[in-house]
C-alpha cells in the first residue's frame, strides 16, 4: 500500500490473553485484548478479540475441534494482516480451512502432498483428504491474507482429531498526517482541511491518486493534500475554502467518527467545494490575490493596523511540518494539524477595514469609499500598497478619507471631478487610456514622467508653460473663472469658463498637442526654451530645476508666484500673447511661431551650422541668435 511499511510478523499465543493450557473445550473467550506492545506500538493500535477457542496441553498454542470454531477479530487503529496455520496433519476425507468473516480474500501457500487439494468457496477457505487415509504434510497448511483483516475463523471437520492452529499478525504502519486515526492511504482528506484530496490534486499523471506525483502548489515541498496552506499566503486552506459568513468550524471529531467518515471531518460530510472569489481559475486556497485587487492576500490577510504592510510575515520555516509557515501560526509553532489555525470567525478574525461586503482578501475595495482598491494605485505601480495621499500613513485603499481628495481645491473630489487639475481639460482627454478601462484613475498617463499623472498636473511636458495655456489658441485665450464651490459642484469639477470638453491646440499638426509637445511649432527649439526666454539670447529664463514643492506638476524654477500656491491652473498666465515671449510680435507667441523673428526665414533654416540647434548660432555676434534677430539674413550672401 502506497505510503505504508509492514511490520516484523508475530504469533498470537494463549498467554497474549492470559489462557491457561489444556482447555480443550472451546471456552476460551476474550475481549478487546490491547495487544499493541508486542510490537512496541502505541495503546490502541493492534486490539484482538477471541471466541469459542481452546489451547493445547502446552506450547501456549490455539486448537480447534469440529463442533468447537475459534474466531479472532481484530480492531484498533493498525491494520493488521493475517497468516493462518492449520496442523500438517488431514484426516481421510476431512476438512481443515478458514472462513473470512470479512470478506478479505486469501491464498493458500504451503506445499500439498498428494491426496489432499486446495479450495474455495465463497469465503470459506480449506484443503481437504481425498483419500481413505490420514495424510500428514511435510509442513504446516497455510493460508495468507491479500489485504488488512478484521475477522477470521478457523475450523476442521475432524471428530477424533483436536487440531493445532496458529495465527501470524503483521500490523501495516500507514502515514497518517493530520493524526485523526485514518492512514493517509484511506483517508479522503489527508490534512483535514475539509477539501477532498482527490480536489487538492491537480492529478496530472491521470491516475486519481494524491499520493503518486501529487500537487505542491506553493513548492513549500507539502503537497497540496498535506498542506494546510496550500498558497503560501498564511491563511488555512480551511478558512479559505469556505464563504467569510458562512464558514463552518472544524468538529471536535472522536477517532471512531473519523473512522466511520473515512477521514472526513464531520463537520462537512461531502467535503469543502473551494470558494473563488474573483472568479478568476484559481480558487482562493491556491490565489495568491483572492480578490485580484493588485494586493496579496499574504498581505491583506494579516494588516491588523491597515498600514499596508502585514503584521505577520513568512519566515521560510515550517516548525511542525504542517505547510503552515511558522511567521503565520497564531499559536505555537508546534501544533501540528490544526486545521484552521483557531480562526473560528474570519469574518471577526480577519482584517476588514470597512466591516462591509467580506474581510479585505475577499474584498475589491477594501475601504468601502466607492473606489475598487486597484483605481487606489494613484502612481500606477501596481503596488496600492505604496500610494497615501494624505501621508497619515494609511495608504489610500485603507483610508475612506482618501475618497475626498480633492487635487484641485476647487471643492469636487477627484473620484467625480470630470478635471481633477482643472486645466479645462477632461481628465478623460488626459489619459491615453492604455488600460482600455476609461478611467484616468487606473493606470494614468504620465507624460513627463514626474510622478504627477496628466490629468493632475498643470503642466504635463515640463516645458514650464501651463496646460490651460497650452490647451488654447494664443489670442483667443480664455481665462479661469473665479468659480465657487457651488459652481464647481454643478459643473462636476470644470470651471464655468469652459462649459463644454475642450479640445487641445496642436500647433504643428502632428501627433501630439500642445500640451504634451516639447516643441509646439516643430521648428527644433524647444517649447521650454521659447516659452522663458525673455530677453531673446537663446536660454531661457526659468529653467527646470527638478524640484516641485507643492506637488501640481510645474516645476518651482517655472513658478511665476510662490512655489507653493498649489493648483494655480494658468500660473498667472492671463494674457498669453503678452505674457510669453514673442519676438517679432506678429503670428504667434515665439513656441508657437515657425518664424520667431518675422524675417521671412523659418527658424529650422536660420541653424547655420546644421547642428540641429540654432540657438547657437549668432552670425553678427551681437548677442541674439539668428532666429531671434531680424537683422540677419543667413540665407543671404554676405
Amino acid at each position: 500500500i502506497a505510503g505504508c511499511s509492514n511490520l516484523d510478523q508475530k504469533e498470537l499465543r494463549t498467554s497474549d490473553f492470559g489462557f491457561a493450557d489444556g482447555v480443550q473445550d472451546g471456552s476460551l473467550s476474550a475481549e478487546n485484548v490491547d495487544l499493541s506492545s508486542k510490537w512496541g506500538l502505541p495503546q490502541g493500535s493492534v486490539i484482538v478479540s477471541v471466541s469459542g477457542a481452546s489451547s493445547k496441553s502446552s506450547l501456549q498454542l490455539f486448537e480447534v475441534n469440529r463442533n468447537l470454531p475459534a474466531t479472532f477479530r481484530f480492531s484498533g487503529t493498525v491494520p493488521v494482516t493475517i497468516v493462518a496455520e492449520h496442523s500438517s496433519r488431514v484426516d481421510s476425507n476431512l476438512r481443515d480451512g478458514i472462513i473470512a468473516l470479512d470478506g478479505v480474500q486469501y491464498v493458500q501457500t504451503s506445499s500439498l502432498p498428494s491426496g489432499i487439494v486446495s479450495g474455495t468457496e465463497a469465503n470459506n477457505y480449506y484443503v481437504e483428504n481425498t483419500t481413505s487415509s490420514a495424510i500428514t504434510a511435510s509442513n504446516r497448511l497455510v493460508w495468507e491474507s491479500q489485504a488488512a483483516a478484521t475477522e477470521i475463523q478457523f475450523y476442521t471437520t475432524s471428530v477424533s482429531l483436536v487440531n493445532g492452529i496458529r495465527i501470524r499478525l503483521t500490523p501495516i504502519i500507514c502515514l497518517d498526517t493530520d493524526g485523526d486515526g485514518v492512514p493517509d492511504a484511506t483517508d479522503l482528506d489527508d490534512d483535514n482541511d475539509g477539501i477532498y484530496d482527490s480536489v487538492e490534486d491537480a492529478n496530472s499523471d491521470g491516475d486519481d491518486d494524491p499520493l503518486t506525483n501529487p500537487t505542491d502548489r506553493d513548492k513549500d515541498g507539502n503537497p497540496n493534500h498535506l498542506d494546510i496552506d496550500a498558497d503560501n499566503d498564511g491563511i488555512p486552506d480551511n478558512v479559505e475554502a469556505q464563504t467569510t459568513n458562512g464558514y463552518i468550524s472544524p468538529n471536535d471529531d472522536q477517532v471512531d467518527t473519523v473512522i466511520a467518515n473515512n477521514g472526513v471531518n464531520s463537520a462537512y460530510p461531502n467535503g469543502l467545494i473551494p470558494v473563488n472569489s474573483d472568479n478568476a481559475t484559481t480558487p482562493d486556497y491556491l490565489d495568491g490575490d483572492s480578490d485580484n485587487d493588485l494586493v496579496l492576500d499574504s498581505t491583506e490577510g494579516h494588516d491588523f493596523d491597515f498600514d499596508g504592510q502585514p503584521d505577520n510575515t513568512y519566515t521560510g520555516t515550517d516548525t511542525d511540518g504542517d505547510g503552515l509557515d511558522d511567521g503565520y501560526e497564531h499559536g505555537t509553532v508546534d501544533d501540528g494539524y490544526n486545521f484552521n489555525d483557531g480562526i473560528d470567525d474570519p469574518a471577526n478574525d480577519l482584517p476588514d477595514t470597512d466591516g462591509t461586503g467580506d474581510v479585505n482578501y475577499r474584498d475589491i475595495d477594501d475601504d468601502g469609499d466607492g473606489n475598487d482598491t486597484p483605481d487606489e494605485d494613484t502612481d500606477a505601480d501596481g503596488d496600492p500598497t505604496n500610494d497615501d495621499t494624505d501621508g497619515n500613513g494609511t495608504p489610500d485603499y485603507l483610508d475612506p478619507g482618501t475618497d475626498t481628495l480633492d487635487t484641485d481645491g476647487d471643492g469636487v473630489p477627484d473620484s467625480v471631478d470630470v478635471d481633477d487639475d482643472n486645466d479645462a481639460l477632461t481628465d478623460n482627454i488626459e489619459d491615453a487610456n492604455e488600460d482600455g478601462d476609461n478611467d484616468p484613475l487606473t493606470s494614468p498617463t504620465d507624460t513627463d514622467g514626474d510622478g504627477v499623472p496628466d490629468h493632475l498636473d498643470m503642466d504635463s511636458d515640463n516645458d514650464g508653460i501651463p496646460d490651460n495655456v497650452e490647451a488654447q489658441l494664443t489670442e483667443a485665450y480664455i481665462t479661469p473663472n473665479d468659480d465657487d464651490a457651488e459652481t464647481y459642484a454643478a459643473n462636476n469639477g470644470l470651471n464655468s469658463a469652459y462649459p463644454e470638453e475642450h479640445l487641445p491646440v496642436n500647433s504643428d499638426g502632428d501627433d501630439l498637442p500642445d500640451y504634451i509637445d516639447l516643441d509646439s511649432d516643430n521648428d527644433t527649439v524647444a517649447d521650454n526654451n521659447e516659452g522663458n526666454d525673455f530677453d531673446f539670447n537663446g536660454e531661457p529664463d526659468q529653467t527646470l530645476t527638478g524640484v516641485d514643492t507643492d506637488g501640481d506638476g510645474l516645476d518651482d524654477g517655472y513658478e511665476h508666484g510662490t512655489v507653493d500656491d498649489g493648483y494655480n491652473f494658468n500660473d498667472g498666465i492671463d494674457d498669453p500673447a503678452n505674457d510669453l515671449p514673442d519676438t517679432d510680435g506678429t503670428g504667434d507667441v515665439n513656441y508657437r511661431d515657425i518664424d520667431d523673428d518675422g524675417d521671412g526665414t523659418d527658424t529650422p533654416d536660420e541653424d547655420t551650422d546644421a547642428d540641429g540647434d540654432p540657438t547657437n548660432d549668432d552670425t553678427d555676434t551681437d548677442g541674439t541668435p539668428d532666429y531671434l534677430d531680424n537683422s540677419v539674413d543667413p540665407k543671404l550672401d554676405t
